[in-house]
């Protein structure tokens, strides 16, 4: 499908374990670079629709497929057995994208729990990519949780992994924008509960990435809305601080809850990220 000269297209890769993941596409004529986009926790890639529209009007691919066990991929609905499925899924999609594409490297989006992915994929594989940008990156929990809960909690994860415990995101907390929070709701792709498992495996996958924080050594800019109470603002600022790369940026949005790519103002933050990668070419 086209959309003016902008064109739209799905597809599916296949994992290294046989599950089929399923992406999306938006394109311009000639881009002249491209973004991979890693969607966060129980959501999926059709949520991106106008992401994806806006950087390819302006010149950039866009790409972005959904994590095994949300949207359309295969998986059991929220569940991995250990958070490096997600990079290794990641990695093999990149290098689709780059050999689709025809490009050395590429930029990389993640949001909130893609974030996370984001980073650690970063961190692992610098060669790939140009530059990164998070929004909301998940590199703490919302909740505070003592070290006796979490213990208890990694023992649920062992014995019980595919147990659903009903801890469920705010969705009045994800945007000022009533009818995005009600879409999101009412979103059958997005599941509302997730496993232990999941859980274990992401909180697991922030501590490693603030131990390797250090060894980033690619540009990168980090968002993050002043007002996000689903990841606090103090993760992306706690996390920068330790950055050791020169080409870092960190911006927080006055007001901004989680989402800041559907925010009411959500322009400020589209802005933000398409000069950062303009800049980065």
């Amino acid at each position: 499908m086209a959309s003016g000269a902008i064109v739209y297209g799905e597809s599916k890769i296949k994992a290294k374990d046989g599950l089929n993941l399923f992406y999306r596409y938006w394109r311009p004529p000639e881009p002249k670079a491209t973004i991979v986009g890693v969607h966060g926790y129980a959501e999926h890639s059709g949520r991106y629709k106008h992401v994806g529209e806006f950087f390819a009007q302006n010149g950039f691919a866009f790409y972005i497929h959904d994590l095994r066990g949300h949207g359309l991929s295969d998986g059991e609905r929220g569940f991995v057995n250990d958070f490096w499925e997600f990079i290794n899924d990641l990695d093999l999609f990149v290098d689709h994208v780059r050999d689709r594409e025809k490009v050395g490297k590429v930029f990389m989006l993640g949001h909130s729990m893609g974030g996370l992915i984001s980073i650690i994929y970063a961190i692992e594989h610098p060669e790939k990519l140009l530059g990164l940008i998070t929004s909301g990156a998940a590199l703490k929990v919302g909740i505070k949780l003592s070290g006796i809960q979490e213990n208890l909690m990694k023992i649920l994860s062992k014995v019980r992994p595919k147990y659903r415990p009903d801890i469920k995101i705010d969705a009045s907390y994800l945007t000022h924008d009533e009818n995005v929070n009600r879409a999101y709701v009412e979103d059958e792709l997005v599941f509302k509960r997730g496993t232990i498992r999941l859980l274990i495996e992401m909180i697991k996958a922030m501590h490693w990435a603030f131990e390797n924080a250090e060894r980033l050594s690619i540009p990168i800019l980090m968002m993050h809305g002043s007002d996000d109470k689903i990841i606090p603002p103090e993760a992306s600022k706690e996390f920068f601080k330790k950055i050791k790369v020169m080409d870092k940026e960190l911006k927080i949005f006055p007001r901004f809850y989680h989402e800041i790519f559907n925010e009411k103002e959500k322009e400020k933050a589209l802005n933000t990220a398409l000069k950062w990668v303009n800049n980065h070419l």
